[in-house]
Order: C-alpha cells, then structure tokens, then sequence
C-alpha cells in the first residue's frame, strides 16, 4: 500500500505540469487573488451590485448542480453544470443585428455593465507612454443538460460581443473599442482578448452582449470574467530608455576597467608611487569595512549571475554569444569577467590614502557597474512586478544591502577625496591589530589548565529525575560579557587572539548577502502573480480533487485555496527558516577555522591526507573565495528546495483523505516503520539498564555486578543485529536529507578520506590553513619583527652602541609587555643600562632564540 500511495504522489506530482481542468487554471488564479482582477465579482454571482442592468433580473446566477446525461450511446454521470451568470431564460429580449463578422446574428439588447478602474499610481505613466493592455479572459458553463448536450451536438451555440469604453480622468470618452461578435464563444475553454489601452485612460466600462436563450442557441453562461492590466514594456519610451541606457553602460563597463587600469599607471609614474595589488590576501592586514563592502558590491553582480545561470541558464554574456557550441565556455568565462568590473576600484581603494586622484577615479570605477547593476534590476523587475506591491517591496528590501555597501565605498572615497593625504592617514591605513603579539605573549603563560565538560544528555537527566536523585545541573560556571565583541567571539567560536583572514570574512559577507537575495527571490517567484505557487497549484488542484473526491468547480477552488495557504505556510517556514538557518550554520566556519588553525599551529595536521607532508597546493587557496560562496549559494539553494518539496508533500498528506488514510494504514501495519520505533525503544532501554545498573554513579566506564554484566552484553550484543540493521537504513535516509545542508560548508567533508582529495571544496579549505599557517605564523611573525627591528635601526642610523640596541628593542619586548600589562609597571626609559642588566638581557636573548627556534620546529610543545 505504501509504493502505491508513493508513486500516486509522484504521479500526481508529474501530471501537475501539465494538467489543466480548463477553463479551471483562470478561475483558480482569479480565486487565489494572485492575479490582479480589475473585474469585480467576476464569478457572476450577482450578489454584491457590482454589475449594472438595464432591467432587474435580466441577468441572473445559475446553481452549481451535477447532472447525468447521455450522448452518442455513452454515459456522462456527475456532470457539473451551472454555476455560472448568463441572461434570465424567463424574459424576452429585444435584439439588433450585428453582421460585422459578414454573418448575420441577433444579439439581446440587455447589456451586463461595469465600470472598473485601469490606471493606478505605479502603471500610470506607461498607461500615458502607451505600453499598456487590458488582457480579458472569459470562461463558460452549461447552465442545464438540454445546454450541455446541445453544446456537444451543433456547431453554432450562441454568440456573444464586449463593448469597451474607455474614459480619461474627467469621464470624457477617450476612444470606444468592440471585440466583434464571437461566434460560438462555448467551443473555446477559456477566450482570451487583449486590447490596446489607449493613452490618457483612466477608467474602462464594459459591456457584455450576448444571443439571447432560445432553443437552438441555448444560454451563453459565464463562471468568470477577468481582466487584467498588463505591460509591454519594449513599447514605452521608458521601456526604450531603459534598454539603451542598459547598452550604453554595459560598454563603459567594460571600457572603464582598461581607463582606469592605465591612468593609475601613469599616476604612479608621476608621483612615484608603487602600483597596488587589488587585495593582498596572503597578508595579514586589518578586516577594513570598507574593503568588505567593495567585495560585497562585486557580490551583487556574482549573485545575479549566479541566480540567471541556476534558475534562468542565462547570463548577460550568454546574450552576447549566439554560437552554441562557445555558450558552454561562457559560463565560465562570466565570474572571470565579473571581476575585471571591481578590479579598478580596489586599486584605487589601496592607493585612496596616499592621492586625490586615486579617490576620484575610485568614485568613477566604482559607480559604473553599480549603475549597471541597478539599470539591470529595473530593466528585469519593474514592469515584470510594477502592479505588484509587495513584489515591489521585496525587491527593494534585496537591494538594501548594496545600497549599504555602496553608501559606505562612495563616503570612503569621498572623504579622501577631500582630506589631504598625510604621513599620520598612511600609517592609520596600515594600522594591524596585535592578534600575533597577544597569542605569543599568552605562551609565555605560567598557568595553563583544561578541563573538559562532558555534558548529560536530557534522557539521562529525565531518568535521574525520576529515580529520585535530583535533576542534574550543568557543572560549567555561567560566563559573564563584558562587551558585545566578547559575546559574538564566544557563540560563533572564535578567539581574541587568533586573526581572522580577510579572505574568510569577504567570503562569508559575499555568501550572507548571496543567501540573503536568495531568501527574497524565492518569496517573488513563488508567491507573486503568475508566480510558481499560482501556477503549480491550480494545475495540481484539478487532479488532487479528484482523488478527494471533489469533482465540481467549487470544492476544486476550495481545494486549491487550502493548498495555496499551505504552500505559503511552507515557504515562509521553508524559505526564510531555512535561509535563515543555511545563514547561521555558514557561519560556523569561523568556529571552524579558529579550531583548525590552532591545531594546526601545534602541529596537529591530522585534518589534512597525508599530515603535515600533504599534496595541498597555493592553487588551492586562490580557489577558496569561489568555493566559499558557490558551494554556500548552490547548497543553499538545494537546501531550501528540498525543505519547499518534503514540506508541500506533507501538507498534500494532510489535505487528501487518500495519502492521509494510506499513511496511516502503512503506519500502523508496516514493518519497515514499526522495526524504526521497536529499534529506537529498545536502544534507550538498553542504554539506561547499562548506565543505571551496571555503570556506577557519575562515571561512564566504571563497572558494578561484572559477572552480571557479562550475562547481560552477551545477549544485548546479539540482540543488537536488528537495530544494527535498522540503522544502517536509517542512516541512509538520514544521508540523503542532510547531504545538501552540510555540503554548502567547504571546511568539512562528510565523505570518506579516500575521495575527499577529489572535493574542490575541501582542499580549497585546506589549502586557506595550509597557506595561513605559513605565511602568518605569529611565532614566525614575532621573531622577524624583533629581527627587523635591529636591521632597521642600523640600517637607518648606522652602527650604534649596543648598549642603546638592547635597549630600544624592549618596546617590541613580548615577554615583558605580557608581563607588564598584567602587574601595570612601566619600564623608564633610560638611554644607557648598567652591566649587570646588560648581560641579563644577552642572556635572554638567547633564551628567546633559542625557544622560537624550538617552537617552530616542534609547535607541540606549545
């Protein structure tokens, strides 16, 4: 029973493509709200006064009813009909002939009137650059048998013509418009009609003729009238204006990279000045914010272009090239591009603080592709969602954070423009925190305990309650924050003294806003109009009804609202939840890092294949970045749909009595589910016979009753075959649910050792630690400053006295600035020092050497 009822829903799942209970999909739409019906009460109920009559009662609803009928020698049992508005078969009509189809047809002189609104605030101004169009969609019933069989039997079942007034805002006719008679209106599912709105509309009356009931006609019977205003923008002046500002800064784009490029050359040649490099990622320097935000902006155009090669497989260079064989090198090629577009700003960020020149051409190269990137976001949102206001705020709300950013930069580059550059602004620039001088000096610490904690699970403190013996408390002192700085080290993991590379904080700022867009751009596809929700349920609802045993329009339509409320349920729960928590579980890495660079500093290379000697390379590290963010962006966004997908199947569990009853019918009498709860029950009743019996108190391997015991694990050992069996199975399960959440982080791999060398990821983490390791070792660190320190004196002031040396060199003392920190004492400065001191510090100085060179050789016995 449960394969049947599995592969019914992946039927049905299937068939939800394509399936259309027409003219159903236009009246679900309608139903849901998704689609903006400027018609009101355009399922013709007639209830609320909407619709205007000539006469009372000339138009009036026919009840939803099933009807059995027979045709052609086949049977039709519970067929609906009704439902529907049409012209009242107990009044006699008036007619007039209309021939503009060449054909002579008498409609019924008794019109059915509305009055409806077409121009709003945000569609006003493309109504006036004519890029506007109502697009009309009518859907009929058979309002008896006699109707529907003659529906099936002739050719000709009535006609039916619309008039369209449209007026401008003082009511004046602004120009009247007619479909022409539609000839069998019934034969079509759903008749579609899209009209021009012409410039100047402000409001639209709609009149709605048809041939009046008679017995070779039948009744022209509508169960929906809609219509809705849409937008062409490629004929708007705007539109037009948009697309060519687009071009136009599509080339400076590219033409502003080489400009800048050159003109920081020749600047450097004039002024003497060294050229930069854009970022100096194997150097430790200081996570400057505004560094951050300049790489952030490069994320927008990243995640943009990732978005349109995972969701759309397009890109802006993909519109470029029309050779398909050259499309396949292009998706590479579009991040190697994306970089070239920030690539002059951050050169002239580094050159910022030493000339004007460099700020103002920071400011240029900088505003070009962001203005690109903005022209691109109008040219692909605002007439797509410029009725939908809520699509409109979450796109605004998407964009927030490059305005942020770019807020930032531009103030960064603004302000240097117009400050003098000084000695004081470039040494402020090159300013490092002394995370390396505060870790060295915390080895020179005499006191160094760890004690573990091994916390209690809250089973075992349940049975501890129980068995009267208090509820355990958690032996860990609580921890007291002097500074919101200290609290955030604490939860994510990170230390005070171990510096987080700029390449691992760009990365992870890159990757938050990519998940960020990510969250908001599901929300606009899924649940905006004509939106993935919309669709997929209103194709899905006709064929779930039926095995709900729903067949008419109405219980459908009910169907369908309770499934779209689901569905939104599990969107906000799935799509912001889980973003929000691919976010949070991101930034572990930090934790993770701090883990492994501490280890590795004391010689611990277990986490690389191969140990200390492994096969990671520098090329390794280059790829770190892209890793970062595309395996955190692509397995976030598998992970959210996977949430979307297990969550919308359980609401359809919950919704059709045929799943909820085979699932229940399946719980209840399979062994595959009952062997998981038997194998989970008597797992932790073993777990507490052995700890509560046989283990003493407090302790984890302590053993009490040993000759019982021994009785008691040999029949528990053979016993455990089944749940060792059932747990292979659920480990399998667990696996494929929990694999896209834990590979969008690259610095663990949950495969084993022998492919890991294969994960791109993986060794792009390793080789970040390899390369932090050896280039900012803070031993390594500490002992070149001391070093550089001496060269550097009599490099400037040639040989001095050796007395004045060892002196100068105890401001860079860590030793004694750990100590002195702690005992508050400060060292007078004295410009010559006694014998004894002298030769006490010769002494420690050689101690010194010799502990750095014993601490880089042997980094355990830190």
């Amino acid at each position: 029973m449960g394969r049947r009822v599995l592969l019914t829903l992946f039927i049905t799942l299937l068939l939800s493509l394509w399936a259309t209970a027409d003219p159903f999909p236009a009246k679900c739409a309608s139903q849901l709200n998704k689609k903006a019906n400027l018609i009101s009460d355009g399922g013709l109920t007639m209830a609320t006064g909407a619709w205007q009559m000539q006469s009372a009662g000339d138009w009036i609803h026919y009840p939803a009813s099933m009807v059995n009928i027979s045709f052609k020698g086949k049977e039709y049992p519970a067929y609906p009909i009704g439902n529907c508005g049409a012209l009242n078969k107990q009044k006699n009509f008036s007619t007039y002939i209309d021939n503009t189809t060449g054909i002579a047809i008498a409609l019924a002189n008794a019109p059915l009137t509305q009055r409806i609104s077409i121009a709003t605030l945000l569609n006003q101004a493309v109504i006036d650059d004519n890029g506007t169009y109502l697009d009309f969609t009518f859907s009929f019933m058979s309002t008896s048998a006699d109707d529907l069989v003659m529906n099936f039997a002739t050719a000709v079942v009535g006609a039916m013509d619309v008039e369209i007034d449209f007026l401008g805002g003082d009511d004046k006719l602004v120009q009247h418009i007619s479909t022409g008679v539609i000839i069998n209106p019934q034969g079509y599912g759903n008749f579609e009609y899209q009209q021009n709105i012409p410039v100047l509309a402000r409001t639209a009356v709609i009149s709605i003729y048809t041939t009046p009931p008679s017995v070779t006609s039948g009744v022209v019977c509508f169960d929906l009238v809609s219509a809705i205003v849409g937008i062409n923008a490629t004929n708007t002046p705007y539109g037009q204006n948009i697309e060519n500002v687009y071009h136009i800064l599509f080339i400076y784009t590219w033409v502003n990279v080489p400009v800048v490029f050159v003109a920081l050359l020749i600047l450097c040649r004039i002024t003497g000045m060294q050229f930069p490099a854009p970022v100096r990622m194997l150097q430790r320097q200081p996570n400057r914010t505004v560094l951050v935000a300049i790489l952030v902006l490069a994320g927008a155009l990243l995640f943009e272009d990732a978005w349109n090669l995972v969701v759309s497989k397009r890109s802006w260079l993909l519109d470029v090239i029309a050779d398909k064989n050259v499309k396949v090198i292009a998706f590479f090629l579009t991040f190697l591009l994306d970089a070239f577009n920030f690539y002059p700003a951050l050169l002239c960020y580094q050159l910022s603080h030493e000339s004007r020149i460099a700020s103002v051409l920071g400011l240029y190269a900088l505003a070009v592709p962001l203005a690109w990137h903005f022209v691109s976001v109008m040219r692909e949102y605002a007439f797509d969602f410029s009725q939908e206001t809520f699509a409109l705020i979450i796109i605004i709300f998407g964009e927030l954070p490059v305005v942020v950013a770019a807020a930032i930069a531009f103030g960064h580059f603004g302000r240097r423009v117009v400050a003098t550059p000084t000695a004081a602004s470039e040494a402020n620039f090159r300013q490092l925190e002394p995370f390396e001088e505060q870790y060295v000096s915390q080895l020179f610490k005499k006191k160094f305990e760890v004690k573990r904690i091994i916390p209690k699970s809250l089973v075992s403190k349940i049975v501890s309650f129980v068995l009267c013996r208090g509820w355990p408390k958690n032996p860990e002192a609580p921890k007291k924050f002097d500074t919101w700085k200290e609290y955030v080290y604490d939860k994510f993991g990170m230390d005070p003294v171990i510096r987080i590379p700029l390449i691992l904080i760009s990365s992870l700022w890159i990757l938050i806003f990519c998940q960020y867009q990510l969250i908001l751009a599901f929300i606009v596809r899924f649940l905006v109009a004509d939106g993935f929700g919309t669709t997929f349920i209103c194709g899905l609802a006709p064929v779930i009804a039926v095995a709900n045993n729903q067949t008419q329009d109405t219980g459908m339509l009910d169907f369908a609202n309770a499934s779209y409320i689901a569905m939104e349920c599990v969107m906000w729960i799935g799509g912001i939840g889980g973003g929000l928590l691919t976010i949070l579980f991101a930034l572990g890495m930090l934790r993770r890092f701090t883990k492994d660079i501490r280890r590795i500093r004391k010689g611990d290379y277990g986490i690389f294949k191969g140990k200390k000697y492994n096969s990671t390379k520098l090329d390794d590290f280059i790829r770190v970045m892209g890793a970062i963010v595309g395996f955190g962006f692509t397995g976030s966004f598998s992970f959210i749909v996977e949430l979307l997908i297990i969550g919308f199947i359980i609401s359809l569990i919950c919704l059709v009595d045929l799943f909820r009853n085979a699932l229940a019918e399946w719980i209840v009498s399979s062994l595959f589910f009952i062997s998981f709860i038997v194998s989970f029950a008597f797992k932790q009743i073993q777990k507490q016979i052995t700890q509560q019996v046989f283990v003493a108190s407090d302790t984890t391997y302590e053993l009490r009753f040993c000759e019982v015991f021994y009785h008691y694990s040999f029949l528990m050992m053979i016993a455990s075959f089944a749940s060792g069996l059932t747990a292979f199975l659920l480990r399998m399960i667990k696996l494929a649910f929990r694999f896209p959440f834990y590979s969008l982080r690259i610095d663990r791999n949950i495969e084993t050792w022998i492919v890991r060398a294969g994960d791109g990821g993986f060794s792009a983490w390793c080789g970040m630690l390899m390369a932090e390791n050896i280039y900012n070792n803070p031993i390594k660190i500490i002992f070149l400053q001391h070093l550089s320190n001496h060269y550097k004196s009599n490099l400037k002031n040639g040989i001095r006295s050796e007395k004045h040396t060892i002196h100068t060199t105890s401001v860079d003392d860590t030793e004694k600035w750990q100590t002195s920190s702690s005992s508050g004492e400060q060292e007078q400065e004295h410009p010559l020092v006694s014998d004894s001191e002298l030769n006490a510090r010769r002494k420690r100085a050689k101690t010194r050497w010799f502990l750095a060179v014993t601490l880089i050789n042997n980094p355990m016995v830190i």
